[in-house]
């Protein structure tokens, strides 16, 4: 909060970084709407994804919370540590399922070690993490 010299109090406006992602049956994809800071991140499957996916054993959830976590961390190490400290990186996905795990910071055993991976890493880069569905 910042005080004014007329003696009233401001909360400091945060600034937001906007990521939307959708992660296909090719690979996993983001970008920033306005195309102003990550512009398009694009990845391919680790072939054994590939075959889980192949083999319909890999589920959208799951998809959806690791191509958050890329996003994120694409985002952080493109503009570097020094941009994003205390800034609110708001994730928006079509995984209704997948964002209320991010949401509630919860999931099965599998998915929840990305989860945890996502939030300790938005923390040490000292970053607000807010999830949104479509």
């Amino acid at each position: 909060m910042t005080e004014v010299c007329d003696g009233k109090t401001w909360l400091k406006r945060q600034e937001f970084i906007h990521v939307c992602g959708d992660p296909s049956k090719f690979g996993y994809a983001a970008l920033t709407p306005n195309n102003e800071r990550l512009q398009l991140m694009a990845l391919s499957f680790e072939a054994n994804e590939k075959q889980l996916i192949d083999a319909n054993r890999l589920s959208s959830v799951v998809c959806e919370v690791k191509n958050g976590k890329l996003a994120v961390e694409t985002v952080v190490h493109r503009l570097g540590h020094d941009r994003v400290t205390g800034k609110v990186i708001v994730y928006t996905g079509d995984c209704k399922p997948a964002i209320q795990d991010l949401q509630k910071m919860k999931g099965t055993v599998s998915l929840f070690s990305e989860v945890k991976q996502l939030l300790r890493f938005a923390a040490a880069h000292d970053v607000q993490l807010l999830c949104m569905a479509v």
